[in-house]
């Protein structure tokens, strides 16, 4: 195997123990707030604004899940764009043999690097366009309760319950929500 062949093979399998890591991330995140099945009310205590409760609770999950998001297809996009390394090794016995052909070849490579390149990139440019969509979005889904709010994410209904100075996460509510395709993914500024 090639020097070329294994600095291949290990970017194929870097990039899907990345994948792999921000799957398992997002699927046990959280944001910081306990999830338990009932807690203790304080009848006096009254519930923050909706406003609070978004700074606090949906802005700092907004900024996560969109890094996450990020992160999951630009390993996606690594790991789709990565060449097998049999192919490698075909091309380069061809251009060995044929010279121009090796000139045309290394001109291509280096246009899908650049390309790439200009993918992750734009990804990049995408984390705080996502962060603000999914605040919006999410925003417009809570619904007060007496006790803190409601609102769906990631397809699912979550409670959260107002306590002293910070937010508990109840179970989810047997309630599926609608999922939605991003509007700051969908720009075709990622292709050539």
């Amino acid at each position: 195997m090639g020097l070329r062949s294994l600095s291949n093979s290990r970017l194929r399998v870097s990039a899907l123990l990345l994948a792999t890591a921000s799957l398992t991330a997002c699927v046990g995140h959280h944001s910081g707030t306990a999830t338990v099945t009932s807690a203790t009310v304080d009848p006096a205590m009254t519930v923050p604004s909706k406003a609070a409760f978004s700074e606090q609770v949906l802005h700092p999950l907004a900024k996560q899940t969109a890094y996450e998001i990020i992160e999951h297809k630009k390993a996606t996009i690594r790991f789709t764009e990565t060449k097998d390394p049999n192919d490698q090794a075909i091309l380069g016995a061809i251009s060995g043999a044929v010279p121009m052909l090796g000139v045309l070849f290394g001109a291509t490579e280096e246009h899908d690097k650049a390309t790439l390149e200009r993918q992750l990139a734009w990804l990049d440019s995408r984390r705080l366009p996502l962060k603000k969509e999914l605040i919006g979005l999410w925003e417009s889904r809570i619904e007060p309760m007496p006790t803190g709010y409601t609102v769906c994410v990631d397809g699912k209904k979550r409670v959260y319950q107002a306590a002293k100075n910070r937010w508990i996460r109840l179970n989810d509510l047997p309630h599926d929500c609608p999922r939605v395709e991003f509007q700051s993914l969908q720009a075709d500024s990622a292709k050539e």
